[in-house]
């Protein structure tokens, strides 16, 4: 090899894996979109120069008739030696929670293990006249042969691999997704290995009616493949997404070089990006003396889940980290209210995102399961709010403006709810499960009330519905539209259980005479902001599904399943709505007495002794199908395990043949097509370039 061609190799190869680092130490929390963006142009300009260099040497090779211009692949020692170093590292940002390390890790093990791939599908059989291989034994003197039998069994071992997790998935646990995931890595894998020895014979003289016919095949296995799938969804255009994708990377990973690994690369690394926490302005930390103070308690309809940026935390800022996921925002309603100065002095902004009710309960001696206190928060929410108070003077100097709560939706499975309508099949199918459940939710409720009834004694409360977010006609019927994938029935259960749980946590306000704000039910809605409204413009005030990193350590900023964490949330204009209601609610003349502190329970709610509704949902609570509401120390069925098994089971059952499945099957036909029209392209492409006597500078890489 020529000094000018590893100078090229080197330089090309080193801004890759400096730009890859670059882009994995700016993908982080804090870091701007500015920032962001140069850095990721940056990266692109490197990764379109290091695959172009490869795909030109492999380019080359073909012209030339000379394997020796094929793309560069370390020895396998030096490969294997970076890999460890990748994985000791990788393994030192999981042990220091640091995830520059990780993602630095991460990255040279990958592009390690890439050319190693890369010089085993490298290598061609012996012609008449190569030397004998000798001690180097049969398999390295018939590479092509290993590589298709090491192929092949990829393939297989990846099929086998996936069937055995998809079967096991509803109650295989860890087990089962790591055998389906290990599956799906490995599949890759069989693919390159194959490829290579098919688009050379593609390639040699006379040959190119097979990569024509292959090519042919595989745009007619590809098409069907799509076609289908786009006709038996009621989106297809999320099933061509899928497809389009699938067939892009099926290319990439056939092309001879190492694309696919530089689209990962930046795909993970980009899903670390979070935006800055905010710091609490001095209207969220009320002082002694302000007479117009709002307190806050609840969930994430409270908290401001699903917004840009949140609030940064006093636990994150005094330990350096940024661990705890209660998700308040600026943007939330509660915040906003408390910052109005016509309305409030200052808010004490309590809630806290995925909070249960036992999450805001405190018992008597501070004591408390681990599971009662949030994400390194100092205590429940009403132990915080005890500790409030003293810090104002105590409870005989100091009285609350008005405290709001949100509080019931997760007790009622909001989030095994929405995991159940995402997967396949619809969730209305199992409805039992959640509204024979309710009145566990309304009993917890009603505790967690009397809590707080007891913790402001001269403070009115306001307990707030929870917001409609799926748009209906006249009728009262839900409709479909391209801004959600659920289908008819998923959105018909949503609409009907959302009011359901409503009523629930009506009746429980009721029990202590709280306000309810039953108008906040229809805050997205009056404002035009629900999904599927025709009247948002493509911009409803909630998310569907909103993919965003959490901060935090790397276990929790690239772990999968925080990627979601905004979906089926108010976002800013959301919020802004909910606010309005709040607003026109608080300033109504009938609540003049509210506002002047006159009026500290719904006398109207007290008068309602609702005797017949409580001992109808005492006799529901008998025959509840599972336990909804019980803590982790539940040795009953709940109704979350329940429900995560059928989404689980949906999931496997629509991937394998049967009870109107065949995902699967189609996703490895489609890919079988992508890898023929791949095949058929790289390889009839190459030899019309014809061949010509070698340049003085040899391949580019």
């Amino acid at each position: 090899m020529d000094t000018y061609r590893i100078a090229r190799i080197a330089w090309r190869l080193i801004l890759m894996i400096g730009a890859a680092i670059l882009l994995a130490w700016r993908c982080r929390e804090g870091v701007s979109t500015v920032q962001v963006g140069i850095v990721f142009i940056l990266y692109v300009a490197a990764a379109t120069l290091w695959v172009r260099g490869q795909y030109e040497a492999s380019t080359e090779a073909v012209r030339q008739d000379d394997e020796s211009l094929r793309p560069y692949a370390f020895p396998y020692a030096v490969s294997g030696l970076v890999a460890l170093v990748g994985f000791v590292l990788l393994v030192i940002g999981l042990r220091w929670d640091s995830g520059t390390w990780l993602l630095v890790g991460a990255i040279v093990a990958y592009f390690a293990l890439g050319y190693l791939l890369m010089r085993f599908r490298g290598y061609r059989d012996p012609e008449p006249g190569d030397p004998d291989p000798g001690f180097r034994g049969w398999w390295r003197s018939h590479p092509v042969t290993v590589r298709l039998a090491v192929g092949g069994g990829c393939l297989l071992v990846s099929v086998v691999l996936v069937l055995v997790g998809l079967l096991a998935l509803a109650d295989g646990g860890l087990a089962a997704a790591a055998a389906t995931g290990v599956g799906l890595l490995v599949a890759p894998i069989g693919l390159a290995l194959l490829a290579e020895p098919a688009t050379r014979f593609v390639q040699g003289r006379g040959h190119w009616p097979w990569g024509v016919a292959g090519g042919l095949a595989g745009v007619v296995l590809f098409g069907l493949a799509t076609g289908v799938a786009m006709s038996r969804v009621d989106t297809p255009r999320v099933a061509l997404i899928a497809f389009v994708v699938i067939g892009l990377l099926v290319l990439a990973i056939v092309s001879s070089t190492q694309a696919d690994i530089a689209i990962v690369i930046a795909l993970v690394c980009l899903m670390g990006v979070t935006n800055a926490r905010e710091p609490k302005p001095d209207a969220l930390h009320p002082q002694p003396g302000q007479g117009r103070v709002l307190v806050a308690l609840g969930d994430s309809y409270m908290s401001g889940e699903g917004a840009k940026t949140y609030y940064e935390e006093a636990v994150d800022e005094d330990a350096g980290t940024h661990e705890n996921h209660c998700n308040r925002a600026p943007t939330a309603w509660a915040a906003l209210a408390g910052q109005t100065p016509r309305l409030f002095d200052s808010v004490e902004f309590l809630a806290c995102s995925g909070a249960r009710t036992f999450n805001v309960q405190h018992r008597e001696g501070g004591e408390h399961p681990p599971q009662k206190v949030q994400y390194n928060e100092p205590a429940t929410q009403l132990d915080q709010y005890d500790a409030f108070v003293d810090s104002m003077g105590g409870a005989d100097t100091f009285t609350p403006k008005l405290a709001v709560i949100s509080l019931g939706g997760n007790d009622s499975g909001f989030s095994t709810i929405g995991a159940m309508c995402l997967a396949p099949g619809d969730c209305l199918d199992e409805k039992d499960i959640w509204e024979g459940s309710l009145p566990q939710v309304e009993t917890a409720l009603e505790a967690t009330f009397a809590q707080v009834s007891d913790e402001f004694p001269r403070t009115p409360v306001v307990v707030t519905a929870y917001p409609n977010p799926i748009y209906a006609d006249e009728q009262g019927r839900p409709v479909d539209c391209p801004q959600v994938t659920l289908s008819p029935a998923d959105l018909t259960f949503i609409s009907e259980f959302l009011p359901m749980l409503n009523d629930t946590v009506q009746k429980a306000a009721r029990s202590q005479g709280f306000f309810f704000l039953a108008d906040m039910e229809d805050s997205l809605k009056s404002a035009h902001l629900q999904l599927c409204d025709p009247g948002n413009n493509d911009h409803p005030g909630i998310n569907y599904i909103g993919l965003k990193s959490v901060g935090g350590i790397a276990e929790q900023r690239f772990n999968p399943k925080n990627w979601y964490h905004n979906s089926l949330h108010p976002n800013e204009r959301g919020h802004a709505a909910m606010l309005q209601v709040f607003e026109n609610w608080y300033e109504d003349d009938d609540n003049v007495g509210i506002r002047l502190g006159g009026t500290v329970r719904d006398r109207a709610a007290l008068a309602d002794d609702g005797s017949g509704a409580e001992a109808e949902d005492t006799d529901a609570v008998t025959t509840t199908p599972c336990d909804l509401v019980g803590d982790d120390q539940s040795t009953t069925v709940k109704c979350r395990d329940e429900g995560t098994r059928w989404a689980k089971g949906q999931v496997a059952d629509k991937l394998l043949p049967g009870k109107g499945g065949w995902w699967g099957p189609l996703f490895g036909l489609g890919a079988l097509g992508a890898w023929l029209l791949s095949v058929a392209l790289f390889g009839t492409w190459k030899p019309w370039w014809g061949k010509r006597s070698p340049s003085p500078t040899g391949a580019r890489t």
